[in-house]
């Protein structure tokens, strides 16, 4: 919905930008045939003053609808983050709980608190603002495509290739992306273990 308050408000200030040139011609073709009098001058400047006052006020409720939505989108988004993060550690606590001794002989400790700390802390924050980002990348494509397909659906063919394209490029980026978090997990696990052999050192 804020995509498309967002597309209305370009669409309004287009046609709100076209009442200057089409009053210009009215003006002028009046002046130049002579149909023009006082009174009808007046009248067409407090049409046009009337014309402005609507435009500012739609305008305005444009925007005003765009925060809505932006605040009514990112106050759902955060707390169906946070019930989805919250199930999600809940879920791992009770098999954590429930395993048997010998997983935690086989297991580092550093990798089980990496993953209530640092893997969570990855879910409860970068994962929802890059949902966020792409739902709202994902809609603002979609609207620019409709866009451009109106005045010709030809311009689809060539999308089609660029769809492709970039699915490819997700294909490989996710790969690559998904072995690099791991890499760096595996990486912090280590400290993980030596600060809580470290604290059992100390009690």
């Amino acid at each position: 919905m804020n995509q498309i308050a967002w597309l209305g408000s370009n669409i309004w200030l287009a046609e709100w930008s076209g009442d200057s040139a089409r009053n210009k011609n009215l003006t002028d073709s009046a002046n130049a045939t002579g149909t023009m009098d006082g009174q009808s001058y007046r009248d067409e400047v407090a049409r046009m003053n009337s014309l402005r006052n609507l435009r500012l006020g739609i305008y305005g409720l444009i925007g005003l609808a765009q925060v809505i939505f932006n605040l009514f989108a990112c106050v759902l988004l955060a707390i169906g983050g946070m019930h989805a993060v919250t199930l999600l550690h809940h879920g791992l606590l009770k098999c954590i709980l429930h395993v048997p001794i010998s997983f935690f002989d086989s297991t580092p400790q550093g990798r089980i608190m990496n993953r209530f700390s640092n893997d969570f802390a990855t879910a409860d924050s970068h994962l929802i603002r890059s949902f966020r980002a792409m739902t709202t990348t994902l809609f603002s494509c979609l609207i620019t495509f409709a866009l451009c397909a109106l005045p010709s659906a030809y311009i689809l063919i060539p999308l089609v290739f660029l769809l492709a394209f970039y699915c490819v490029m997700q294909n490989l980026f996710v790969t690559t992306s998904r072995q690099l978090k791991r890499l760096d997990s595996v990486s912090k696990s280590p400290i993980f273990s030596h600060f809580a052999e470290t604290l059992l050192g100390v009690d």
